[in-house]
């Protein structure tokens, strides 16, 4: 503005002047938006943050002052101040005043984001359940959602998948979402697809993730060919049939479902896509014959689903081929005269086509005919191949298949005819018929040829014609009557036996028989298993008893006694017995030795018995110890024989051992503690050359056991050799020969004298020297033995030539010495009491026990009365023996010991004394004397007024003593054992009366204090033979009887009347 001055001086003079000023009272400031957007991101907050504005121009070069949370700048707001203020909403202002000193402010709110925990997340969830797309699933449109951190509602999400952007808001929650059209679902690639996720808040701080997503909307099914061409035939229906094909190998363990007719059969993908299943035969054959479709199903893990169909043909109920053969010939038979010819054999077909093969199959030769357009069809079998025809019945096969595949197999029969035969069997065992057999119907048998089956033949006999037809097998038989035999009186006769076969062939044979209705009541056990043994093969078999009789009729019970198990069966028309024992009780019996008892009654009620020793032998064993201790012989121990060992089971030490290394065959018996060795030849040996080899050794013990082993051995001739010779002559070391040094030696070949051979032994090395003829040796000093415990080691030597070859050798070296691993032996109670009686000693005694430390299969001695009896070792240590009855009988009475010994594999030897009583002295032994032939001859004894006259009294000196001895035939039966009496007569001797004598075998035991030896018709067991009269004289004597090996007084006491007529008579012992 414009100033005027003026003034007058006191003069009045004027003055003025004139000047101007600026009126300056506004000025004006704003603030720019801060970051473009007001609001600091994490971003922007890395870098210093410019904040601007305007003013007027006229305050150019003023000042700007901007406060911030009560700090002021006058240029950028620095990072580190920006660092220190925590997200949230400030006010920006900026002052200034200008040159007047007009002040101006402006302020402008502004919004901080940039710590990490403010910072905007985003998160997808899963597109699916399983975050799996399946077939089904892929065919709607797909959402894609997720979530998010500190991203402000309504900010943009874009979601990228297979390279499309789709864009989605975020909701007041974080959460957003996308939808994926159905069509760009379907576009996606099978597998992995990945899912990108973008955004920014509204300060512009950005967020990403990435997810992803499987894509499986295919799943694979195949079915393979059925049965080989999906036609099932009736072969094949007759077995379950297989229906199998491939899934994807990531369907492992997926149920595959087969549907056929309405059933579902299912199995599981295995691990390399494949299954398979099977359908039941049953399944099958329910099915009429026609097409099938199988159905085929399989879900993989994520829902998909597949079906296949499989077509196939079931062909088994019609349609079926059929064949037959024609008789061969027109009969069936082939005589003398066809066999020299061709033969045409002819025959039909039904349901197989023209052109299909025939084949016939006649003594193992197959010959082949075409189907003709009729059916029919025909071969020729030559005249060279009848011509090797034996005469016998032949089985003949026909079969055919028809185009399908089903076959049918048919059989018949073809007899070969040329010669006839005829035999007839030994008559009643013996071609003896005695008075037993007499009384039933005689059965006459015999063999004729095969096969002339229904041929009847005629037996003649004393002008009588019996006639039968010839069974199966060509066997034939037929009864004579026994009234016909009992009308014949003793003697020869001759049987005449003939026929006529169906080829007009005759034949007519003799055979001589003996008729002797007079025999004895007997009874015998027969060999049990050809050898009175069962071996391991036999255990597991039924096992046949049988036996003999004579004096016993048709039909009497025998029972048969075994391993303390009653079995009964019948005598037949012969007198023969037998029972088959199963296999399941005869492998119940241990390796024992067991005594088979029979008895046998006959109408009379007399009882004859027989004892018959088996002995169950199951157990074989044979080793071989490696040779040369490595199974390598070397050109040392080429040098001389080579020792071989092994173990055999003990009780077979009588058995031999044959031993076959290639051409060569060697036999070898084992010692008695079942030990065995043999020097192989070196020449042998060196004939074989270098190579592999194998020795092959078999056995057979008394029991008919066999085993056979094989061992593979190398020859190895190379050069320089060098070879370790057995040690201690078996590689085993025991206690004895632990208290000595212990010598090693052997051979070498193509090694220089004075070379050292470096013996090493548990890690201790031993030096020897080798001499001029290849030998070495030294000695293991006793304290390096002793210090090693029981074990196998191996002993390794080496030597090198002066030229520096090397050769070694080793062999294994076993140690038996602690006292804890000695071989002991225990024995058992030879009885319960550990006694031996009278009734024991009749049959063998077994002796048991245990042992330690001994090789099952070695032997095990028992020395009784100066007999040896030896045993093995079982699997269990435990150990038997039998002492025969013949042995005990002569054993006497008292404390009798004896003595066991057995040595382990190593040569230890072990003793064990045992003892036991024999007491036989109240023998209570019965011997039952038979008076006569048949019951009514012993009641006729009791009748009063039948008395029986004794005949012709004769006096003889019996032990000094004059007595009278009646000719009857009760007394003859006592056979008095002193040799110089004159009453010493056998019972064959006994013939006084009409009464045939008998002494049976047999014995019974019998309890109480003592034994009286008689019979009575009333009870055999009372004591006495007693005929009842009234008494006017008595006899007696006394003589001494021997009974099973033991002697005994016989007492016979015998009253007569004064007619000499028997009163009564008394027998007793």
């Amino acid at each position: 503005m414009a100033i005027a001055v003026k003034a007058q001086d006191i003069a009045g003079n004027p003055a003025s002047t004139s000047d101007s000023f600026m009126v300056d009272t506004l000025v004006n400031l704003t603030v720019g938006v801060v970051a473009g957007d007001d609001i600091i991101n994490a971003a922007e907050a890395g870098a210093p943050v410019v904040v601007s504005g305007t003013a007027d121009a006229a305050d150019s070069g003023r000042i700007v002052t901007v406060t911030l949370e009560g700090t002021s700048y006058t240029t950028t707001v620095p990072v580190a101040d920006l660092n220190n203020i925590t997200d949230g909403d400030y006010q920006v202002t900026a002052t200034v005043s200008d040159a007047a000193g007009n002040p101006a402010s402006d302020s402008k709110p502004l919004v901080l984001i940039t710590d990490s925990a403010s910072l905007p997340t985003l998160s997808v969830d899963p597109v699916t359940a399983d975050d799996i797309v399946s077939a089904n699933e892929s065919q709607s449109d797909l959402t894609v959602s997720g979530g998010s951190t500190h991203l402000q509602q309504g900010q943009t999400v874009t979601v990228t998948i297979n390279n499309i952007d789709y864009t989605g808001t975020a909701g007041a929650n974080g959460s957003w979402s996308v939808t994926v059209p159905a069509a760009d679902v379907q576009a996606l690639s099978q597998g992995s697809v990945t899912i990108a996720v973008k955004a920014q808040d509204i300060a512009g701080n950005p967020a990403s993730t990435s997810d992803s997503f499987m894509v499986d909307t295919l799943v694979n099914l195949t079915v393979s060919v059925v049965a080989g061409d999906d036609i099932i035939n009736a072969a094949e229906a007759g077995a379950p049939v297989v229906v199998s094909g491939t899934a994807d190998v990531a369907d492992s363990g997926r149920i595959v479902t087969v549907t056929l007719e309405g059933t579902s059969y299912t199995t599981t993908v295995q691990s390399d896509g494949r299954w398979s299943l099977s359908i039941p035969s049953a399944d099958i054959s329910a099915l009429t014959d026609g097409k099938y479709t199988i159905n085929a199903s399989l879900a993989d893990a994520v829902g998909n689903t597949i079906l296949v169909e499989h077509d196939i043909t079931i062909d088994v109920h019609t349609n079926l081929p059929a064949l037959t053969i024609d008789a061969f010939t027109g009969d069936n038979y082939i005589n003398v005269l066809e066999i020299t010819q061709p033969m045409t054999v002819t025959g039909t077909t039904h349901n197989v086509e023209e052109g299909q093969i025939v084949t016939i199959n006649l003594n193992g030769q197959n010959y082949s005919a075409t189907v003709q357009e009729d059916g029919t069809w025909s071969l020729v079998v030559p005249a060279g191949d009848m011509g090797a025809l034996l005469d016998r019945t032949y089985t003949v096969t026909g079969s055919v298949s028809n185009v399908v595949g089903n076959s049918v197999t048919i059989l018949g029969g073809l007899t070969v005819d040329t010669q006839i035969a005829l035999v007839i069997d030994t008559v009643a065992g013996d071609d003896i018929i005695d008075n037993t057999e007499a009384a039933s119907p005689v059965t006459i048998s015999g063999t004729a040829s095969a096969d002339d089956v229904n041929a009847t033949v005629t037996i003649t006999l004393n002008g009588v014609d019996y006639t039968t037809r010839i069974q199966a097998g060509g066997l034939w038989s037929v009864d004579i009557p026994a009234e016909d035999i009992q009308a014949l009186p003793d003697g020869p006769y001759t049987l005449t036996a003939s026929y006529t076969d169906f080829a007009s062939n005759s034949i007519t044979v003799d055979h001589n028989i003996t008729i002797d209705a007079s025999a004895p009541l007997t009874l015998t056990i027969n060999d049990i298993s050809d050898n009175n043994y069962i071996n391991s093969t036999e255990i597991n078999q039924d096992l046949l008893i049988s036996g003999t009789s004579t004096g016993v009729a048709a039909g009497r019970t025998v029972t048969i006694t075994f391993n303390d198990i009653e079995y009964t069966t019948t005598v037949q028309s012969d007198g023969n017995w037998s029972f088959t024992i199963p296999a399941l009780a005869v492998g119940a019996t241990p390796d024992n030795v067991y005594v088979v008892s029979a008895s046998v009654t006959n109408s009379s009620g007399t009882e004859a018995t027989a004892e018959h020793v088996v002995i169950v032998d199951t157990y074989i064993a044979l080793t071989i110890e490696p040779l040369t201790g490595d199974d390598i012989i070397n050109s040392a121990e080429l040098t001389g024989p080579v020792r071989i060992f092994g173990i055999a089971s003990g009780d077979d030490v009588s058995s031999v051992i044959t031993l076959t290394m290639g051409s060569f065959t060697y036999t070898i018996n084992p010692n008695l503690s079942g030990a065995w060795s043999f020097d192989l030849p070196a020449a042998d040996l060196q004939s074989l050359g270098s190579g592999n080899f194998v020795l092959h050794a078999t056995m057979g013990d008394l029991s008919g056991n066999t085993i056979e082993i094989d061992h593979h051995f190398t020859i190895n001739t190379s050069t320089p050799a060098l070879a370790i010779d057995p040690i201690t002559g078996d590689d085993y070391i025991n206690a004895l020969e632990v208290n000595s040094p212990i010598a090693i030696g052997g051979s070498t070949i193509g090694v220089e004298a004075g070379q050292t051979v470096t013996i090493t032994l548990n890690n201790i090395a031993y030096t020897a020297v080798v001499e001029a003829d290849g030998r070495w040796s030294m000695n293991i000093p006793i304290g390096d033995i002793q210090a090693l415990s029981d074990n196998a080691y191996q002993i390794t030597a080496t030597v090198s030539t002066l030229g520096g070859s090397e050769a070694d050798t080793s062999r294994v070296l076993t140690f038996m010495t602690e006292t804890v691993n000695q071989p002991t032996l225990s024995i058992n109670l030879v009885t319960a009491d550990n006694t031996l009686s009278a009734s024991e000693i009749t049959s063998d005694l077994i002796i048991t026990g245990t042992s330690t430390h001994i090789h099952p299969g070695l032997n095990i001695l028992v020395t009784l009365n100066g007999e040896i009896y030896s045993g093995q070792i079982g699997g269990n240590g435990s150990w038997q023996i039998a002492v025969p009855v013949a042995a005990l009988e002569a054993l006497p009475q008292g404390t009798v010991a004896f003595e066991v010994t057995a040595q382990d594999i190593a040569g230890n030897s072990v003793t064990q004394n045992g003892n036991f009583i024999v007491d036989t002295s109240a023998a209570k032994l019965s011997t039952l004397f038979s008076l006569m032939a048949t019951e009514q001859n012993i009641d006729s004894y009791h009748l009063n007024e039948d008395p029986k006259t004794a005949g012709e009294n004769t006096d003889v000196n019996l032990n000094g003593m004059n007595d009278q001895t009646l000719g009857y035939s009760l007394i003859d039966l006592i056979e008095p054992t002193q040799s110089g009496s004159q009453a010493n007569r056998s019972v064959n001797s006994a013939s006084s009366g009409e009464l045939s004598p008998h002494l049976s075998d047999s014995t019974e035991n019998k309890e109480g204090l003592h034994s009286t030896l008689l019979i009575s018709a009333e009870d055999e067991d009372s004591g006495y033979i007693t005929l009842f009269n009234s008494s006017e004289e008595i006899r007696n004597a006394s003589v001494q009887h021997t009974v099973e090996s033991q002697s005994f007084d016989v007492y016979h006491s015998v009253s007569l009347g004064l007619d000499n007529s028997l009163v009564q008579e008394n027998i007793y012992m």
